[in-house]
């Protein structure tokens, strides 16, 4: 299956968006949350920047999409601290049934992890940098989807919303480092035995300024995530 990812164009492509999510829901989700002793509940609209995955052909249909949100600014209507994961976050990242394992959700992924390294660099936030979400803990398919990709699970939780329980998941996300200074110009002092120049150095040589290495200028970080102060919730079920 060809398809490319892009930018959504909204409002217009929202009942196309809301489609896949129906589907989804549908086919897998609404029997998971049962299992996760919770229940259906009307889909609440996600914030912030909408990727779609489209079959290419000329106007082909929308068969994925991911929200992510990267400022308090996109942040809607909140729940309980201990429901909101960070920012920045996926809210929602679903591929329609008939389109799934096909790569979909790879690409989709890959393309919010790019954008959130692209405001980042753009005076976002500095290293350490990790793109958060929650996952349906009943949802086996997306948790081993999300720890392909590089997630890792923290606290769980059961939601005031539908009453199922969940997991939050974060990944630490690499961005480069600023690049080093160039080297100081050495002075090019000759100094010969007796010319009365100043041997102060012992050496009759001067060394210019030590030059920064990139290991400076990136945050120490032991890797491990952190679970603090936590912004709105996220419902990733991820039918990938």
């Amino acid at each position: 299956l060809m398809f490319a990812v892009r930018r959504a164009r909204l409002p217009d492509e929202r009942p196309h968006i809301d489609a896949i999510h129906d589907a989804c829901f549908e086919a897998t989700h609404r029997a998971l949350i049962a299992t996760s002793e919770g229940h259906a509940t009307p889909w609440f609209q996600p914030e912030g920047t909408c990727f779609v995955a489209e079959q290419s052909g000329s106007r082909g249909p929308i068969i994925g999409f991911i929200y992510v949100v990267t400022t308090e600014a996109e942040v809607g209507e909140s729940l309980s601290s201990e429901e909101e994961p960070p920012l920045p976050r996926v809210d929602d990242l679903f591929v329609h049934p008939d389109a799934q394992g096909q790569g979909i959700g790879s690409r989709l992924i890959s393309r919010a992890e790019d954008f959130v390294r692209e405001r980042a660099t753009g005076g976002l936030s500095s290293p350490p940098l990790r793109l958060h979400l929650c996952v349906l803990e009943a949802d086996e398919r997306a948790r081993t989807f999300y720890r392909r990709h590089g997630f890792v699970e923290g606290p769980r939780f059961q939601s005031s919303v539908d009453g199922a329980h969940y997991l939050h998941a974060a990944k630490q996300l690499d961005i480069e480092a600023p690049p080093a200074p160039p080297p100081a110009k050495k002075s090019k002092t000759t100094p010969s035995c007796g010319d009365g120049g100043d041997s102060s150095n012992g050496s009759g040589s001067s060394h210019g300024s030590a030059v920064a290495r990139l290991s400076d200028l990136r945050t120490a970080t032991d890797g491990s995530l952190a679970w603090g102060a936590i912004a709105k919730f996220g419902t990733c079920y991820a039918s990938v």
